[in-house]
């Protein structure tokens, strides 16, 4: 079998743009962010809940996170995995966050009616 310069300098481009780009993307805590942003609306207050009924997320996502409850958040729990078992991971220490009843919809928002952290 002849190998060809070509064919070798295309294998590396490829293992070097999977070792770079494809290592990296999931310590970029952007998309997690986003997906959680997206899952935060509502038509009215018991659409609303803490995101960490379903997941624990923690550093760097925030400590509470609020969300439609009715949503699926099997992605982002998966990335969130990701994250914390490939890159470096954070801590902080939170305050109680707001119970159920301080939680409300407001302009097809949750938002707690009370201040988190």
């Amino acid at each position: 079998m002849v190998i060809k310069p070509g064919n070798i300098l295309f294998a590396f481009i490829i293992i070097f743009n999977l070792t770079i780009f494809g290592c990296t993307s999931y310590c970029d805590p952007q998309k997690i962010n986003q997906l959680i942003e997206n899952k935060n609306h509502c038509e009215k207050d018991s659409d609303c809940t803490l995101l960490s009924e379903f997941i624990v997320l923690g550093c760097p996502f925030g400590c509470y996170n609020l969300v439609n409850k009715n949503e699926d958040f099997s992605e982002i729990m998966k990335l969130a995995q990701s994250y914390n078992e490939n890159c470096d991971v954070c801590m902080y220490d939170c305050i109680q966050g707001p119970k159920q009843n301080e939680i409300e919809c407001i302009n097809n928002k949750c938002v707690a009616n009370s201040p988190i952290s």
